[in-house]
Parts: C-alpha cells; sequence; structure tokens
C-alpha cells in the first residue's frame, strides 16, 4: 500500500509537470507549512487544463486517501482560478521530524527530486529555533520524476508522450517548492517574504541545496530573565547597604566620645487644654490615586487607519485588475485576494490568476503607487517617539504588498513589528495573528492599544486583553468602543488614553 500510495502522489506532482512540458496550461507545487510545535503538514497541488487530463489517464486516488492522505478533487475552482483548469490537492500531516522526513519521500522516493528532507526544531533558552534542510535534484531530467510503475499509471510514458517530444517543450517548465516557517526565513531561496521561502525547480537544473531557519525568541522568558537579574542586582546592593549599616554601627559603639553629650531634660510643661467646641472633624478619607493602564505599545491597523482606504479590494485592486484587462468577477477578485493575504499564494501568482499580464514586480509597483498615507501618521509617529511609545502594525495583507508599501513611506523603522497576514497565515479577527504580534513583542498584550476600523478586529483585540479604540470618521452603529477620528484625538495631555 506504502509502494503504490508513494507512486500516486508522485503521479499527482507528475500530472502538472506533464500539462506544463506538454505545452498545456498547469501548475504543479509542493508546499511545506510547519507550525509553533514542529508540527505541520505537506500539500501536493496539480492543476491542469482538459488536454493534459486526458493525457494522465485515470488517477486511482483512492489508494492515496488509504495511505493518509487528505484529497481533495480532481476538480475545477472556478471561484479561485478563472482558467477552467482541473485541480488536486493532496495533504498529509506530521507531528514531528521523522514524519516529515517518512512524506517527503512519499512525494517522489527516495532517489527523486526532492532527497535528504529533515525538520529539527532545537530549544535553548529564550529561543526556538527551527531548521529546515535537504536536496531538490531536478539534475536527471523527466526520470527524476518517474519510473516504471508512474509511467504504466500515465499510460506507457513516463508523461502520457514520448520523453524526447516532451522535452523539447521544457524549457519554461518548472515546479515549485515553497516551505512556510513558524517565523522569519533565514537563507538563501529563490524568493523568501516573511515567513515563505520558495524554490523554482525546472528540468534540468543544477542540485538545489535547501537549508532555511527561523527562530523564535520567546519573550516571557527573556522577560523573566530581565527580571531576575534585576532581583538580583536589587539583593547585592540591599546586602551592601547591611553590611554598611552594621559597620557603623560597631564603629560607633567602639568610639563613645563620638556619641552626642547626655542631655537633662527637665518635667514637661504643663499645656492648658483647649476649651471643648464640639466633636473633631473627622479626617478626609485619603483618596486613591488614578490607575489608568499603561499604554507602552499602540498597534496600528493599516487599511483603514495608516491608509484612508478601509477597503483595498474595492477601491484600489478591482479597478486595477479591469484597467489591466483581468477577470471582471468581484467574487473572484476577492476570493482569490484572501487566499493570497494568507500566504496560500505569492503576488506573481495573484496576478496571474486574477488574468492580468505582466512582469509580477513592475505590476505590484504599479498597484502600490496608488495608496496614500493618512494625513498626520508622520507627526503622530515623532510624537510617540519624543513620549518612548512603540507603534507596532496588525494588518491583513499580501506579504510583498506589505513590504513595498512600508518602504515606500518610509516606515520600516518608525513602525515595528510589521504582522501582516501573509507572513503568518491567519487574518484579523483570528486568534493566530494576535499570538503572532505577542511573539513579536516584549510586552503582555494587555500594555497594548489596538487602534482599528472595524468591530469584529477590535473585539478579538479586547478578548486578548488589549485596550481598543474605534479609528472612524462618523459613529458606527453597534460599535461599543470609543471612537476617534484621527490619531491625535488619542491624546490627553500627552498620555495616550483608552
Amino acid at each position: 500500500m506504502l509502494r503504490r500510495s508513494r507512486v500516486l502522489v508522485r503521479a499527482l506532482v507528475l500530472v502538472g509537470a506533464a500539462a506544463l512540458l506538454a505545452s498545456c496550461r498547469g501548475d504543479a507545487r509542493v508546499d511545506v507549512a510547519v507550525g509553533d510545535d514542529g508540527a505541520g503538514q505537506v500539500q501536493v497541488t496539480a492543476g491542469f487544463d482538459d488536454e493534459a487530463l486526458a493525457r494522465a489517464g485515470d488517477l486511482r486516488l483512492d489508494d492515496v486517501r488509504a495511505a493518509g492522505w487528505t484529497v481533495t478533487g480532481p476538480q475545477k475552482e472556478l471561484d479561485r482560478d478563472a482558467s477552467g483548469r482541473t485541480w488536486i490537492h493532496a495533504t498529509k500531516g506530521f507531528t514531528d521530524g521523522q514524519q516529515f522526513t517518512a512524506i517527503m519521500n512519499e512525494v517522489t522516493g527516495t532517489s527523486g527530486v526532492f532527497r535528504d528532507f529533515q525538520l529539527r526544531r532545537t530549544t535553548g533558552f529564550a529561543r526556538v529555533t527551527y531548521t529546515l534542510t535537504g536536496t531538490i535534484d531536478a539534475t536527471r531530467g523527466l526520470d527524476a520524476f518517474s519510473d516504471p510503475e508512474v509511467a504504466q499509471l500515465l499510460g506507457g510514458n513516463a508523461l502520457g508522450r514520448p520523453a524526447a517530444d516532451a522535452i523539447k517543450d521544457a524549457a519554461n517548465a518548472s515546479l515549485v517548492f515553497a516551505v512556510v516557517l513558524p517565523r522569519h526565513v533565514q537563507g538563501s531561496a529563490d524568493r523568501v517574504v516573511g515567513r515563505r521561502a520558495e524554490w523554482d525547480v525546472p528540468l534540468g537544473r543544477a542540485p538545489i541545496t535547501v537549508a532555511v531557519r527561523s527562530n523564535e525568541v520567546q519573550g516571557a522568558a527573556r522577560r523573566w530573565a530581565v527580571i531576575a537579574a534585576a532581583l538580583l542586582v536589587l539583593a547585592l546592593v540591599a546586602g551592601v547597604k547591611a553590611r554598611r549599616r552594621g559597620r557603623s554601627r560597631r564603629d560607633d559603639r567602639a568610639s563613645p566620645a563620638l556619641l552626642p553629650p547626655r542631655v537633662s531634660v527637665g518635667p514637661p510643661a504643663t499645656v492648658a487644654p483647649m476649651a471643648a467646641t464640639g466633636p473633631a472633624p473627622a479626617a478626609p478619607a485619603p483618596t486613591r490615586p488614578a490607575n489608568p493602564r499603561r499604554i507602552e505599545v499602540v498597534v496600528l491597523d493599516a487599511m483603514g487607519v495608516l491608509f484612508p482606504d478601509a477597503d483595498d479590494v474595492d477601491a484600489l485592486l478591482i479597478p486595477f485588475v479591469r484597467e489591466r484587462g483581468g477577470v471582471d468577477d468581484v467574487q473572484a477578485i476577492r476570493a482569490r485576494y484572501v487566499d493570497a493575504s494568507l500566504g496560500r499564494h505569492t503576488a506573481g501568482e495573484l496576478w496571474s490568476l486574477l488574468g492580468v499580464a505582466g512582469t509580477p514586480s513592475e505590476l505590484d509597483r504599479s498597484y502600490v503607487e496608488r495608496f496614500v498615507l493618512r494625513d498626520g501618521v508622520l507627526q503622530f509617529l515623532d510624537a510617540m517617539d519624543q513620549r518612548g511609545i512603540a507603534v507596532a502594525c496588525l494588518t491583513n495583507d499580501v506579504s510583498e504588498w506589505s513590504v513595498l508599501l512600508r518602504r515606500r513611506f518610509e516606515l520600516e523603522t518608525r513602525i515595528r513589528p510589521w504582522i501582516v497576514s501573509g507572513d503568518v497565515g491567519a487574518r484579523k479577527p483570528d486568534p493566530q495573528i494576535f499570538a503572532a504580534l505577542q511573539r513579536a513583542l516584549d510586552v503582555p498584550l494587555r500594555a497594548c492599544l489596538l487602534v482599528d476600523d472595524r468591530v469584529d478586529n477590535l473585539s478579538a483585540g479586547r478578548k486578548q486583553g488589549m485596550a481598543v479604540v474605534h479609528f472612524a470618521q462618523q459613529p458606527v452603529e453597534g460599535s461599543p468602543y470609543r471612537r476617534v477620528g484621527s490619531l491625535f484625538e488619542l491624546f490627553n495631555r500627552g498620555r495616550v488614553t483608552t
């Protein structure tokens, strides 16, 4: 069963490659996602048009399911791909590095394209490191993707057609291998954006050594270390002072001449009592000083707060796609944008899915140029800096666009950290994106003020213990939160108020 399932999962990759190599329209990729605990999943995706599907023949996916893979498709997904391709997704989860290695061996075999893959999660004081290594080797060309069983499944040829004919059309064909780690990826790849690294795997490319990692600095442990060090210093200071007082008392006893002379005091003077004029007034009860919440970090939303277009999809993306001759289905544009903002597609893949032709980097730049920064943001950041209050950003956005936006308006160093849904894989109001914010901060969320234009996001922040303020130009019916129409309304006598 394992042998058959491995071959069939490999066939899913082959179908996408067959579509590409046959000059059909297709896509094939392997995605690895690693969670905070070192567990995660491997997903094999193949998309192909009707011609490629006919060449691939019948895939017996029941064996794949029986081997523990969750399979969806074959099916068309018009809500995310208007081209009409048929898609198959096969997903299998792992709980540790050993299972991860076994699953990667199932995808293409121990001598296939993806070899010697390992995942390690190591812990140290206040730090967790995730390391993923392996080799991507497509130097053997088509043979790297097949064996006799796969060829039999696909009608006698590895790609459903003579290999010599397929190679002629393979110049621009490639598979994609992608890795998402719990924190920002460190290491080299064809593309590295936030938590995601991607490699293109064209046939014949020299072997690629995959070695990426991400580090999680555990804020709670680090804070306890600082507290412990501070307590140690205080204890040492107290000990020094105690020794000095003891030494001073010993010196006094040893030198009586240094004591002040005794003073003779006569009987106490008689004081005439005051005439009774009624009970003395009660002393006023001590007033308890107000103890407002201390805000150490202001967390701003991007769309609707930093930038005035609260719905950037309707206001900016849909008009841009239409102007560039892309799809005209509003719901499809929204659905594909949401997928990209969850890190499921790169910005380049999103443009392709939206039918927008052009170089991805040029499209990204042209689109980002449509954004404008809200008036007063820079002055607000200056005021925060003067008061020693940090500013962070928590936003739902496509990773590449968020990077371009903060660079364009020179916000990278003035607002930190940037927690972006495309990097995290979760959108507000999902608790996971707030958990990512907490991991990136050195203070608890209860010391943070969330400024957002959506009630659902504010409610989610309140559940995490944050102070919240509703940013809206006009009153919002049903909103239970304090409203401000500008960032400077957050201040009262120099303090951030909630």
